[in-house]
This record gives C-alpha cells, structure tokens and sequence, in this order.
C-alpha cells in the first residue's frame, strides 16, 4: 500500500520522536521533546542502499549507529527530511545484492522514521526519495584480500572492474526511477591500517585506484561521489580501533556524516532558500526587508532579524516585513532571517541578502535648493549623478539625453549596443 508525502509528513513528526522520547521511571506519561528546527527548505525523504557501513556493522560486528542514522538525525533536527529508511541496507551486501534488489523490486521491513507502514519496496522507495546514498562494492573485494597473504593485482582489478561495471547498472537503475533524485556514493577508506608496511603500500595504491574508479563511475551517472579516506585516516585509533574488523566505530561513523556527507548533501540545490528574502526601497539611510514564512512541525513562535552577524530585531511570528532604519550611507550590510519555534529551536540555514545603501549627495550649489530632499533621493537611487566639482546645477534644463538616461536608470534597463 502506497502512502501519500503529505501523510508521511504527518506521520514522521510522531515516528520521528521515537529517538527523543526519554521515560521516566515511575512515570505514568512520558514527555516528548520538540527538537526540529525551523526551515524554508522543502522537506525531503531520504533512502540508504547498500552494505554494511550503510546498515551500520561496528567494530565488534554489531548493528548500531552508522554514518546514515547520524546523517538522517541531523536533517531531521535541522527540518530538512520528513522521512528516512536504510531498511535496504544489509551486511555482506555486494553491487550483485544491490543490483538485484532494485530489479527485482523486494520488499523490507523499514528501519527509520516518517513512513506509515511497516514495509516497503525498493522502487517505490527510491522513486519517492529526493536523496539516496549508496555505499558498495568493498565486499566485492575484500574476501580476495582476506583469502590471499599478498595481493594479486590483476585479480583484484579485474573485481574492482566488475564491481563498477554493476555499481554503474545500479546508478542507471536510479536514474531510471527518479531522474531528480539527488544520489550521494561513499568513497572506500583504508581498512587495513594494521597490516604490515609492505601491504599498505600495495593497498593504499589499490585504494587510490579503487576511488578513482568510483568517482567516476559516479559522476558519469550523475551522482556525487563523497570521499572518506583521509577523514578515516585523520584519527585511526578511534575510528578503527578493532584490529581484526574493518568496521568503522560510531565515533568513525558520526565523523564520516558530519564532515563528509553532510556538508556535500546541504549543498543541495534542494536548500535553496536564497529567493525566500527579499531587499528593495534602500535608500542612504534605510531598507525595505520582507521574507517568506517558515515552516515547524509544531510552529514558528517567533524571528530573529540579523545584520550583519548581530541580532538586530526580534519580531512575532506573524511579521515577515520590516524597515531597516539608521543604516550608513554608502555602506555594504547583509541582513539575514533566523525562525525560531517555541522549544526555542533556531533554524540553521536562514535567508540572507546583501545590499549597499546609496550615498548622501553634497552638491554645492543644492544646499538652499527647495528641491534639495528629492535631488538627494535620486542620486541615491542612482538615477542621477550630477556634474563634475561637486555641483548638480539644480536650474538647467536637461537635454534629451539626459532625460533618456534618466529614464533607463530608474527602470533598470540595460544594454550592450552603442547608440
């Protein structure tokens, strides 16, 4: 049975909680934590397919943590996906597993948030989800690394083409259900830092290879390869502290989505909230600011008005527009918009826009003008500027030109051809 964005919406803000709900002993009710900030971002459902690291092995082969629930955790905190599901993901899987699943459209139990059923098919998850990682193809070779005391070059580069040839189909397959999905592939680290220094050069040559042949392989099929190795290498005594296991620990696992994934998947186009602000009416001393609203799932209580980094105004949820007074003239200013719920939570990606205020006109021969004021406000507006040595020579008449230059300024228009 399928189920509808708008309901799974619904359902996510109740499923969701599940990880902040904290209980009591004694207690009768439990309490639920508001913990999802603010966005103007659409919310989007996000799949994991692939292996072990995607369904979350640690270093003592337990399933628990992996870097996709501490992704899925942070968007969902932060209001960027409704929904989340790395049910598809198992251990051992190879590009052959992953391959098959998608065309043979299986059916899992859901492990996540923000859906209405107890299962679902792959396809369907697939084509519903705006981002979808991938992490595969390690399991395609390590059991040739395991079974061998040196490595055979050219039987693992013959499985390494194998595995890219089938991560390849796997990609098409995606593209094929949802062509605007945004899909993110995980790069391979060295899980062999313990081995002797004679196998980790041949293996950090392997690897080198290996990412290559990933990266483009994923960038052919237009998805985003996100790499991991020097981020595993930066601290390998806490990322992969198990000698015998090549599994990263949850330490390993929260640092590969906060400085890897994470940074890559907000810089998608699907966050763009650059259009929900808008500046006009500046003059030398004031602005004219309006934003759209934003959105909670339980409400908006209030926003915070920023310029230039420091709290400027804090206005009721129901204010989208304000007047920046007592601004500098000739001065650059960035303003930008922060939603903030009842919990007190504070959206992380806010509107923001920059804009110079014009400059205070100082012509000699305005300052007992009566036309004084109006000759001010079209300097700063720049549609006039006046005339060399200070002057704006407020009672000669304008030529056609100048009347036509005028013009053109005030409505914006421009050109490349020369009169």
């Amino acid at each position: 049975m399928q189920f509808s964005k708008k309901f799974r919406f619904l359902a996510a803000s109740i499923l969701a909680l599940q990880f902040t709900v904290p209980v009591m002993a004694g207690a009768e009710e439990s309490t639920v934590v508001d913990d999802v900030a603010p966005s103007w971002s659409a919310q989007a459902d996000y799949v994991a397919l692939g292996d072990s690291l995607a369904h979350g092995m640690n270093e003592v082969g337990a399933i628990g943590l992996g870097y996709t629930d501490f992704v899925a955790q942070t968007l969902r905190k932060e209001g960027f996906i409704r929904s989340y599901n790395k049910g598809f993901a198992y251990s051992g899987y190879t590009t052959v597993n992953v391959l098959a699943d998608l065309k043979a459209d299986v059916q899992k139990k859901i492990t996540g948030f923000g859906y209405g059923s107890e299962n679902a098919n792959i396809r369907s998850g697939v084509k519903d989800a705006e981002i979808v990682t991938l992490t595969v193809g390690a399991n395609d070779i390590l059991p040739l690394l395991e079974q061998s005391t040196s490595i055979n070059t050219s039987v693992i580069l013959a499985a390494s083409k194998k595995a890219m040839e089938n991560t390849a189909a796997i990609l098409a397959e995606i593209k094929m259900l949802n062509p605007k999905a945004q899909v993110f592939v995980m790069g391979y680290y060295n899980s062999f830092t313990y081995k002797s220094e004679q196998e980790q050069t041949q293996f950090k040559t392997l690897l080198g290879l290996m990412n290559s042949s990933i990266k483009t392989t994923a960038e052919k099929a237009g998805a985003i390869f996100v790499p991991t190795a020097d981020i595993v290498a930066a601290n390998v005594p806490d990322y992969l502290p198990n000698p015998e296991n090549i599994h990263l620990s949850e330490a390993g696992y929260q640092a590969v989505a906060q400085q890897a994934f994470l940074p890559t998947i907000k810089k998608s186009a699907l966050w763009d909230n650059t259009s929900a602000i808008k500046v006009g009416q500046v003059t030398p001393t004031t602005a004219h600011v309006e934003w759209d609203a934003a959105t909670d799932n339980v409400g908006i209580a209030k926003y915070n008005v920023y310029v230039n980094h420091q709290l400027h105004k804090t206005l009721s949820a129901d204010e989208t527009v304000m007047t920046l007074e007592k601004l500098a003239s000739s001065t650059s200013y960035t303003v930008a918009v922060k939603a903030v719920d009842a919990a007190g939570n504070e959206s992380t990606q806010s509107p923001s826009a920059s804009f110079t205020t014009g400059g205070t006109a100082n012509f000699t021969d305005t300052k007992d003008h009566w036309a004084k004021d109006f000759i001010n406000q079209a300097v700063a507006s720049g549609m006039m500027k006046g005339y060399p040595h200070d002057t704006f020579k407020p009672n000669q008449a304008l030529t056609r030109a100048q009347a036509a230059s005028i013009l053109v300024r005030s409505l914006g228009l421009s050109t490349d051809e020369k009169a």
